[in-house]
C-alpha cells in the first residue's frame, strides 16, 4: 500500500458512472436487437409473400429419390422461385405460413432435367411450428407429370424415367 491510499478502498479500478451506464445500454440494445428484428420480419411477412429465393438457393437442389447406398441421388428438385407469406398481424403466432415455389426442375444425377413443375403451394400449420414440427395443412402443385411404379414387392414410388418401358403419358400405376 502506498502511502495516501485508502486502506478500505479495493484494490481493482472502478468504472466511473458515465462508462457503466454505456455498457448497459449496449448489452440493452444486444438483446433487444434480436426480437426487434422478429418483429420487423412478421409485419413484413404480414404485408405479402416475400420473396426468399436466394437463402433458399443455399440448401437447393434437395435430393428427392434416393440413388442407393453410396450412389448420388436419383433425382433432385431444383427451384427457381420460392415465396413466404405469415399473416401474424391478423392471424396470431399460430396463423398458418403459406410457402410458394415456382419453375420447379427435376434433375437426374447426370444433369438431365427428367421434368418440370409449374407451381406449388404448400400451407403449413402455425402452432407445429413453434414446436419444431412440420404439419401441412394444404398442398397444390400443378403443371406436373407424374409417373408412378410399382416395384416387385409392390411399393408404389416416383417413376424418374430410368426404367425402360414405362410410358409416363399413362400416369398410372402398372
Amino acid at each position: 500500500m502506498t502511502p495516501g491510499q485508502d486502506p478500505s478502498a479495493p484494490d481493482r479500478p472502478r468504472l466511473r458512472r458515465p462508462y457503466r451506464r454505456i455498457l448497459l445500454s449496449l448489452a440493452a440494445g444486444c438483446a433487444a436487437l434480436p426480437v426487434i428484428a422478429v418483429a420487423g420480419l412478421a409485419v413484413r411477412l404480414s404485408l405479402g409473400p416475400m420473396d426468399v429465393t436466394l437463402p433458399a438457393r443455399l440448401v437447393l437442389p434437395v435430393p428427392v429419390l434416393s440413388g442407393g447406398h453410396g450412389r448420388p441421388a436419383a433425382l433432385r428438385l431444383d427451384i427457381g422461385q420460392v415465396r413466404v407469406g405469415w399473416d401474424v398481424l391478423r392471424g396470431g403466432l399460430t396463423a398458418p405460413l403459406d410457402v410458394r415455389a415456382a419453375d420447379m426442375r427435376l434433375v437426374r444425377p447426370d444433369g438431365v432435367v427428367a421434368d418440370r413443375i409449374g407451381t406449388a403451394r404448400m400451407v403449413l400449420a402455425g402452432a407445429p411450428l413453434l414446436h419444431g414440427r412440420v404439419t401441412p395443412r394444404v398442398l397444390e402443385i400443378s403443371a406436373v407429370p407424374l409417373a408412378l411404379r410399382r416395384a416387385a414387392n409392390s411399393s408404389v414410388g416416383l417413376d424418374n424415367g430410368a426404367f425402360s418401358g414405362v410410358d409416363k403419358r399413362a400416369r398410372r400405376c402398372t
